[in-house]
């Protein structure tokens, strides 16, 4: 393989990368196109693909692909930004994220204290 520069790579929009950078990545760089080793489940980066990456770990995201991924991603921050602050309110994520009712579908009870459960089951007996 021949070394060769690509003078004229396609770019992410910049807002899409500003935008990106605003949902709490650390870094945000666009691919200049790299090639070396890959496995077989990795994805090759390609000219114009933007890298995200922060504590957790790193995402590339094809440029094709980068809007979107704007969107929702920005669409997280809001929705975990709403859900930390009922957290901080004390509400249960059970409660945020709806879960009660599919879990009594499922036959789960609730009782106040294990007192109230002991009398459910002398009275059962």
């Amino acid at each position: 393989m021949k070394t060769v520069v690509v003078r004229n790579i396609p770019r992410a929009d910049a807002q899409i990368v500003a935008s990106l950078r605003k949902s709490g990545t650390s870094t945000v760089h666009e691919a200049m196109g790299r090639i070396g080793l890959m496995k077989p489940y990795l994805r090759p980066i390609y000219p114009g693909d933007v890298i995200v990456a922060n504590d957790d770990g790193v995402v590339v995201v094809p440029l094709a692909d980068a809007r979107r991924v704007s969107v929702l991603a920005h669409e997280r921050v809001v929705k975990e930004s709403a859900n930390r602050k009922r957290y901080e309110s004390g509400e249960l994520a059970l409660d945020i994220n709806n879960m009660r009712p599919a879990l009594e579908k499922l036959g789960l009870r609730y009782v106040d204290n294990a007192e109230q459960l002991n009398q459910e089951e002398k009275g059962k007996s």
